[in-house]
C-alpha cells in the first residue's frame, strides 16, 4: 500500500499529535493498562540502561530526549511552577504523571517500531530527509546544558525522530481503511465537542442577536482569613436582599441605573475599565442562571433579582442588536467549515480509539522492565 510521503509540515504536526495523544493517555489513564514492570538487577555484561522493551535497551541519553519533550509540554500546560503540583491528575503529583508519561511514550514507540518490522514498513528516502530536518531543528533548540548533562548526541535525537516517523506510518497504515459502521457513531463523537453541541441546533438569528446589559451585584460571600470564600450569615444575606430590592424599586421608578451601579454594585474587576458592569450576551447562549430573567426583556427594562452563589444580580437592558442578512450568511458559511472540521476530528478520534485497542493487544506481547535505581534518580524539577 502506498502511504505517500510525510511532508515537513505534516511530519511536524504528527510529532505534536503523537506526543499529545500519549500524554492524554497518561493524564486520564494513570494506573490503567500500564506496561508490566519488574526490578532489574544490573549485569556487568549489559550497559547501564533505564528501560528494556524486549531486546531494546534504552539508556539514559535516549530516555532524556523523551523527558525533555514531556517536561516542556507540562510546563506549557501548567506553567513554570507545574512541578509543585501535588495533585496534578488522579491524585498523582505532576512529576509522577510526567514520569509515567515518559515511560508510556517510550514503550509505545518501541512497540510500534517492532510492529513496523512485522508489517515491513520503512521510511522512504524523502521521509528520511524530513527526519534529518526535524531532528536537527529539535537538537538545535535544546539547551546546551541539558545536552551536556545527559551526553545526548545528534545521533540519539535522530534515532528517536526516525522511530517517531515509523510509528506514524504504522498508525497510518493500520487505520487507513478504518471507518465507523454508520454515520451515527461519528455524529455521537462530534457531539462530545461541547461547543459544537451547543451551536448545532441553535437558530442563527437568535445566536447572532446581541443583548447588551448593565449589571449590579451585591455579594453574599466573602473571603475568610485562610483566603477561602464563605457564605454570609442568613441575617447578612437578608440585609443584602432588602438592599437590592430597594435598588430595583428605585430603578423601576426611573432613577439612573448606571448611577445606582456606581453607588451600590460590589462587583470587582481585575483591571480598571470603562465598561464596568456592562456585558454582552448572545440571545441564544445566555448563561443558564440568567436565562429566565433576561430572555423576554425589552430595551430599558429591569430584570427580576437573580440569586447565584456570588450574590444578588440585577440587570437593565441597554440594547438588543439583531444581525444583518450578510452576517447571517457569513456565519452559516463559516459554520459549515467548522462543522466539517469537527467531523474530521471526530473521525480521527475514532480511528485513534481503534488504533489504541490494537496497540493494547500488541503491548501485551512485549516484555518491559524498568531499572528503578536509575529511573528514580532522574528528576524533572532539576532540569526544567
Amino acid at each position: 500500500m502506498n502511504l505517500g510521503i510525510l511532508s515537513r509540515q505534516k511530519f511536524h504536526k504528527f510529532i505534536l499529535l503523537i506526543i499529545s495523544l500519549l500524554l492524554v493517555s497518561s493524564f486520564f489513564g494513570c494506573g490503567q493498562n500500564e506496561p508490566s514492570r519488574q526490578e532489574v538487577v544490573s549485569d556487568e555484561t549489559i550497559p547501564e540502561f533505564v528501560l528494556r522493551v524486549d531486546d531494546n535497551y534504552i539508556d539514559r541519553s535516549e530516555l532524556m530526549i523523551y523527558v525533555y519533550q514531556v517536561g516542556k509540554e507540562f510546563i506549557e500546560i501548567g506553567g513554570e511552577n507545574v512541578w509543585e503540583f501535588e495533585d496534578f491528575s488522579g491524585g498523582k503529583s505532576a512529576v509522577q504523571v510526567a514520569k509515567d508519561a515518559v515511560i508510556e511514550n517510550v514503550v509505545r514507540i518501541k512497540v510500534l517500531k517492532k510492529k513496523s518490522q512485522e508489517l515491513s514498513i520503512e521510511l522512504t528516502g524523502e521521509e528520511e530527509v524530513v527526519v534529518d530536518q526535524e531532528a536537527t531543528a529539535f537538537f538545535d533548540q535544546v539547551e546546551a546544558s541539558f545536552i551536556d548533562a545527559y551526553d545526548i548526541s545528534f545521533q540519539d535525537v535522530r534515532r528517536v525522530f526516525e522511530e517517531f516517523a515509523i510509528a506514524g506510518k504504522v498508525l497510518t497504515q493500520t487505520t487507513s481503511e478504518f471507518f465507523p459502521e454508520n454515520d451515527e457513531i461519528i455524529e455521537n463523537k462530534m457531539l462530545e465537542n461541547e461547543e459544537y453541541a451547543r451551536l448545532k441546533d441553535v437558530d442563527t438569528t437568535l445566536l447572532l442577536t446581541e443583548l447588551k446589559v448593565d449589571h449590579i451585584l451585591l455579594v453574599t460571600r466573602e473571603k475568610n482569613q485562610s483566603g477561602e470564600y464563605v457564605t454570609l450569615t442568613e441575617d447578612e444575606k437578608a440585609s443584602k436582599l432588602e438592599q437590592v430590592q430597594n435598588i430595583r424599586v428605585r430603578a423601576l421608578d426611573g432613577e439612573d441605573f448606571a448611577k445606582l451601579r456606581g453607588m451600590y454594585s460590589e462587583e470587582t474587576f481585575p483591571n480598571e475599565q470603562e465598561s464596568k458592569g456592562a456585558y454582552e450576551f448572545s440571545m441564544a447562549l445566555l448563561p443558564e442562571e440568567f436565562e429566565s430573567a433576561l430572555t423576554n426583556l425589552q430595551i430599558g427594562e429591569i430584570s427580576d433579582i437573580v440569586e447565584t452563589e456570588l450574590g444578588y444580580h440585577l440587570f437593565k437592558v441597554v440594547s438588543i442588536e439583531e444581525p444583518s442578512n450578510e452576517e447571517i450568511r457569513n456565519f452559516e458559511s463559516n459554520f459549515e467549515n467548522y462543522e466539517q472540521k469537527v467531523h474530521d476530528n471526530a473521525l480521527m478520534a475514532l480511528k485513534q480509539e481503534a488504533f489504541n485497542r490494537l496497540y493494547e493487544e500488541w503491548k501485551k506481547q512485549v516484555d518491559v522492565s524498568l531499572n528503578r535505581d536509575v529511573w528514580e534518580a532522574i528528576s524533572f524539577t532539576e532540569d526544567f
